[in-house]
């Protein structure tokens, strides 16, 4: 399921190559989760985020939002 909603938002040519951060908090009466991958494709190497805002009843999502950076250039040697 969760790779069914990452690869929602990437090319089939995009390849995830690293989960590099993963953080969540509370905000308020809703819950935040935040997490950036470096994605390679024959572009490049690249750094994609999301954060995304949610409210649960009874175990399951019921409302979200998400947010996301693009695929972002990253430069030589670099994790952003």
């Amino acid at each position: 399921m969760v790779d069914e909603i990452l690869r929602s938002w990437l090319e089939d040519s995009d390849q995830i190559e690293e989960l590099l951060q993963v953080d969540a908090t509370r905000v308020a009466d809703r819950e935040r989760v935040g997490y950036r991958l470096a994605v390679s494709n024959p572009g490049g190497r690249f750094l994609v985020e999301q954060q995304a805002y949610y409210e649960t009843s009874d175990g399951l999502i019921t409302w979200m939002r998400v947010l996301c950076s693009g695929v972002r250039p990253v430069a030589a040697g670099g994790t952003g």
